[in-house]
């Protein structure tokens, strides 16, 4: 917002400085000490555009750094799960009897081999080759469970981009409504002592005087609180990249308006297929009705094939060193089928187990019901946010005519006032008018942006297709 006084006449005026009111016991600007302006001198500032900030976020945030060791860790969970499921369990097993080291009372006592004896053994152990089906539903289970979680990594790590991408505009549009609210606390601190200079000469009424100067004083506690707003975005977006406390920054970029080119069936489409609450509910429906499966099977006298791989033993002691091949069913190999069935009659699981069964059937059609109402939820909320979106759309462009309008009126009253040819009740409401339609602006320009990222969010998407990061921002030219 570029405002230009029309004030040649009044030269004096505007060469003096604009935070400093004229001498009264109420009223007073608080000079800086030695301390303070030291402080001010030893303040970190740094350049900030939104790829940096999202970059460093990814590399140096908390939550992400301990995403990639819980990555590694899931991956190292996948990997156990497959070789026990699909690799006999090899393993080697180390056993000693008991050696007397020392006594620590005196009497009769158990006599221990004075060398000790044991076994060394490579054991294949038991193999199973076929168990309707039950273990496998189970490793599937297991193995989407993994799948999921790595899955909410990847989303969480989305959501901090987009976190971050939110928490920079409003950075972005904090620093701008703060320059805004500075030119409008030029104005009044102008408006304020030529009232005062007015009055001396009484030309106006000294009511008109204190209203000048209330403009003012409210023009001086929105610029400060604008000011600590910004330090609380500074200190959030410093939290989340890991920069250190008390960082201020400077941006040299403003929000690129653009308008959603996507239609809403698309929208929706996405949202079914790639949101985190698709792929959750999806995943709660599928685990719960093998789990159902299972529950049923395990129910059954099923038999259990499985193939004993036996194991190669080394025994050694007391004048005893040999090696053989032992198995439980001597030194062959056989396929053997077993039954380990338990039917409850009272206590937990009722009446052959009924309740457990009933329990996995419930579980079922909780997840039914889930996914069915997160599809309601997605087609809701995405209209929801499609339609802020395109309302914001409407609000910015309505706001940017009326903001132009202001700006080129401005001058022209800001003339007739000092000529003394309106009050300064209507400037002062025409001034109250700018400023309130440029934090609407600016503020519809924010809510535009950040309601295209929650969408995004719902969506399950990075960005949208033909809309770049570096598309949502532009260089401000000095």
């Amino acid at each position: 917002m570029n405002i230009l006084l029309k004030i040649g006449f009044l030269p004096i005026y505007f060469l003096l400085p604009c935070f400093t009111l004229f001498a009264e016991p109420s009223v007073f600007i608080q000079q800086l000490s030695k301390l303070e302006r030291a402080r001010e001198l030893k303040r970190s500032f740094k350049n900030i555009s939104l790829s940096s900030a999202v970059s460093q976020g990814l590399s140096k945030n908390y939550d992400e750094q301990i995403r990639g060791n819980q990555e590694k860790i899931e991956a190292l969970n996948w990997d156990n799960l497959k070789d026990s499921f699909w690799l006999p369990n090899v393993s080697i097993d180390f056993t000693t009897s008991k050696h007397r080291l020392g006594s620590l009372t005196s009497g009769n006592s158990f006599t221990y081999d004075k060398d000790p004896s044991g076994t060394l053994a490579l054991n294949f152990g038991e193999y199973t080759i076929f168990n309707w089906g039950k273990d496998y539903l189970q490793f599937k289970n297991d193995l989407a469970t993994i799948s999921r979680s790595q899955e909410s990594l990847s989303e969480q790590r989305r959501n901090l981009k987009h976190q971050l991408v939110i928490e920079y505009f409003n950075l972005v549009t904090l620093k701008r409504l703060e320059k805004s609210s500075r030119d409008i606390l030029r104005q009044s601190s102008f408006i304020y002592r030529f009232a005062r200079e007015r009055l001396g000469l009484r030309r106006i009424a000294k009511h008109d005087v204190m209203a000048a100067r209330d403009t003012y004083l409210q023009a001086q506690a929105d610029f400060y609180t604008l000011k600590e707003r910004i330090k609380t975005a500074s200190e959030n977006i410093a939290f989340i990249i890991q920069d250190p406390v008390g960082t201020e920054y400077v941006v040299t970029e403003e929000i690129n308006f653009r308008k959603l080119t996507m239609p809403i069936s698309e929208a929706v489409v996405l949202a079914h297929k790639y949101s985190q609450y698709t792929k959750q509910s999806e995943y709660e429906l599928v685990n719960s009705k093998r789990s159902y499966e299972i529950s049923i099977k395990e129910n059954l006298p099923l038999p259990k094939i499985t193939l004993g791989l036996g194991a190669y033993q080394h025994a050694f002691g007391s004048g005893i060193s040999s090696t053989q091949y032992v198995n439980g069913t001597g030194d062959r190999l056989e396929v053997v089928a077993s039954v380990n069935a338990t039917w409850s009659i009272l206590g937990h699981g009722g009446l052959f187990n009924k309740r457990t069964r009933i329990g996995k059937l419930l579980e079922f059609n909780q997840a039914q019901i889930n996914h069915q109402r997160y599809k309601h939820f997605l087609d809701s909320k995405v209209r929801t946010y499609y339609q802020q979106i395109k309302n914001s759309e409407k609000l910015y462009l309505i706001y940017k005519v009326k903001l132009e309008n202001l700006n080129r009126t401005f001058d022209y009253i800001m003339d007739r006032y000092m000529s003394n040819k309106i009050s300064f009740l209507y400037f002062k409401t025409y001034l109250e008018e700018l400023s309130l339609t440029t934090d609407n602006f600016y503020s519809t320009l924010y809510s535009h942006l950040k309601y295209k990222v929650e969408l995004a969010k719902l969506m399950g998407i990075d960005e949208f297709p033909g809309e770049p990061l570096s598309q949502l921002v532009t260089k401000v030219v000095n």
